[in-house]
């Protein structure tokens, strides 16, 4: 049995590991568009944006339209941080990497709790290491500060289910209400404890008094946001006005995220994105290999951890621990709740992408240590593990990720001459272009083909800016009419971003 020293000493190398993982190039990216959300947001004072958000449901409901889904907390966070320390691609995204670098030691005490030190730190090491969390640790929204709260969430309500004790109910009430102020998903966070008391009501009813007065508490302290609420959940979901229903190949993809994820160059994105596998290089086959591998890895873990004891035959008497359901109904209720509500009514759709739920995964990861734990050879395990690491985090690190408006900008500032017209499409991809381009005359933003025809009107030539076309222009009928009728003298392409400049038809 590890002694609390040796803890200690080895959870302090597992933060330093995760405090240079989530710091290290953290400016080096331009921001994307959801950043210029972000940082646009700041020029207006926190009263502003709360009322904003309190009204539209988003800061810019001109670009994302009314009833989008933010809630205040992190924008309201992030608006005095800039006050502070400035605005630059650093200065913001540091707010996003110490929630990530916090989130590391809070997952080590959750499973301190439930297990032990040794299982605390395997799962605290997984985290540091993950490239899902490294990535949204250094991305300035607030998942990175979500997952945080809902550690802290569930460490509080643990204690509290323990000791009984005020502090611990208050931490509980505190770290709930921030996360219903911080992102819509948190209600499933709200649903999983909340099913975990009633499974084990029988087991903590002593504790009845201090359930139901926290339970108040939150609800009290939400109060006043219920009628935005309400204005957002008139307006249905904005997720599933884009993307409609989820395929299981989408949830498959969500899962295999918690595990880690790709970070290709700009060829074998390519590559990808087209699904020619043979036109992928070395480098994108080892990528996409440690992937499955992590994975594969990972998942037996997991499953090690749900059925086995001790290292012999299955038991399934494990799955009735109340920590595997504490974790179980972490992991899958924000998961899949979404998912099944999103797959039987896809106009109301709400599961899309992993950052939506990141903050399920540190349940899978505590399970899987646990597995690791069990492992006779579960050094051997991890230093596999860590090998098949390498390589995808050292993608992420040589390659950019996100969209490269620093980069198109500075190509548009050398070959476009400003009396040219510049069309972007859509048109809140302005947020994160206007941070880059100095000049914005002549520039103008369309959301569809009908904005885009009569704003040619007269133009001799333009130039065209494509971002997330499938989202923006999934059937590519802004840039199939540009092609009908003018003729294409240049293009390049950044990750993200497609730059065409056309000439009238002679």
């Amino acid at each position: 049995m590890m002694n609390k020293n040796t803890a200690f000493v080895l959870l302090a190398l597992i933060l330093l590991l995760g405090s240079f993982l989530r710091i290290y190039k953290l400016g080096e990216e331009s921001f994307w568009l959801d950043e210029g959300d972000t940082f646009k947001s700041t020029e207006f004072t926190v009263p502003q944006v709360i009322e904003k958000i309190y009204v539209y449901s988003t800061v810019f409901p001109e670009f994302w339209g009314e009833g989008a889904g933010s809630v205040p907390l992190y924008y309201s966070l992030i608006n005095y941080w800039t006050k502070i320390f400035g605005l630059n691609e650093f200065k913001l995204r540091l707010f996003s990497a110490l929630f990530g670098i916090l989130s590391i030691y809070l997952i080590f005490a959750v499973g301190k709790f439930l297990f032990n030190y040794q299982i605390g730190l395997i799962a605290a090491f997984i985290l540091a290491i993950n490239h899902q969390h490294i990535y949204f640790s250094q991305e300035a929204r607030m998942y990175s500060m979500l997952v945080t709260l809902t550690l802290l969430s569930a460490l509080s309500l643990l204690y509290a289910l323990k000791t009984n004790k005020n502090i611990c109910w208050g931490s509980f009430i505190i770290a709930t209400t921030l996360i219903l102020y911080t992102h819509p998903f948190s209600f499933f966070i709200l649903l999983f404890q909340g099913l975990f008391i009633i499974m084990y009501w029988k087991k903590y009813r002593v504790f009845l008094k201090k359930m139901f007065f926290s339970g108040i508490a939150i609800f009290l302290f939400y109060l006043p946001w219920i009628p935005a609420l309400i204005r957002q959940l008139c307006y249905g979901p904005p997720i599933g006005r884009t993307t409609g229903a989820p395929t299981l190949s989408k949830l498959i993809t969500v899962l295999t995220q918690f595990n880690s994820w790709i970070s290709p160059d700009l060829n074998n994105r390519i590559a990808l994105r087209t699904m020619n596998f043979f036109g992928l290089t070395s480098s994108g086959w080892i990528l996409v290999i440690s992937i499955i591998m992590i994975t594969l890895l990972l998942g037996f873990a997991f499953v090690f951890g749900l059925i086995y004891q001790n290292g012999r035959k299955p038991n399934m008497k494990s799955l009735k621990r109340h920590e595997i359901i504490f974790l179980l109904l972490w992991l899958l209720i924000p998961v899949f709740v979404p998912f099944l509500i999103s797959a039987i009514s896809p106009e109301r759709a709400i599961f899309s992408d992993v950052r939506y739920v990141l903050f399920a995964s540190p349940a899978y990861y505590l399970i899987a240590s646990l597995g690791i734990y069990r492992l006779k050879w579960k050094n051997l395990f991890l230093a596999l593990l860590v090998l098949v690491s390498i390589f995808p985090l050292y993608s992420y690190y040589v390659n950019f990720d996100t969209q490269q408006w620093r980069e198109a900008s500075r190509y548009l500032q050398l070959n476009r001459p400003s009396d040219e017209y510049l069309f972007i499409q859509k048109a809140n991809n302005i947020l994160p272009f206007g941070y880059y381009y100095p000049e914005m005359r002549n520039i103008i933003a369309v959301d569809n083909v009908d904005e885009f025809i009569p704003a040619l009107e007269g133009k001799q030539s333009f130039w065209l800016v494509l971002a997330l076309e499938k989202y923006s222009d999934p059937k590519g009928l802004v840039k199939g009419y540009a092609d009908s009728h003018y003729t294409l003298a240049q293009k390049n392409e950044f990750i993200g971003i497609k730059i065409f400049h056309y000439v009238q038809q002679k």
